[in-house]
C-alpha cells in the first residue's frame, strides 16, 4: 500500500482509537504507536479497490490543536484567489 507521510494535520485531540470502526465509512484509523513532537503518529487508509491508500500523520495533541487555531484566527492566510458569481 502506497503511504505519504506528511506532517502535523491529523484528527482532533479527542480522537479515540478505541472508537467504533471506520471502515464501514471506507477509512480505517490507526495509531502507530510513534511519537512526534506534536502528537501520536496515525495512519489514516482509504479502503480503495483494487488498492488502498494510507496516509501517515500525526494527531496533534490538545494544546498543540489549540494554539494553532489561535494562531490562525489571529492571522488568517493571504487570499490569493477571490472567485465570485
Amino acid at each position: 500500500m502506497p503511504q505519504l507521510r506528511r506532517g502535523h494535520r491529523g484528527q482532533k485531540p479527542d480522537y479515540r482509537f478505541d472508537w467504533a470502526s471506520l471502515d464501514a465509512y471506507g477509512f480505517r484509523c490507526e495509531a502507530t504507536g510513534e511519537e512526534a513532537e506534536a502528537g501520536p503518529w496515525v495512519r489514516v487508509t482509504a479502503l480503495l479497490d483494487p488498492r488502498p491508500i494510507g496516509i501517515v500523520d500525526t494527531a496533534p495533541r490538545r494544546e498543540v490543536y489549540e494554539e494553532f487555531w489561535v494562531d490562525f484566527l489571529a492571522n488568517p492566510p493571504l487570499e490569493m484567489v477571490r472567485c465570485r458569481s
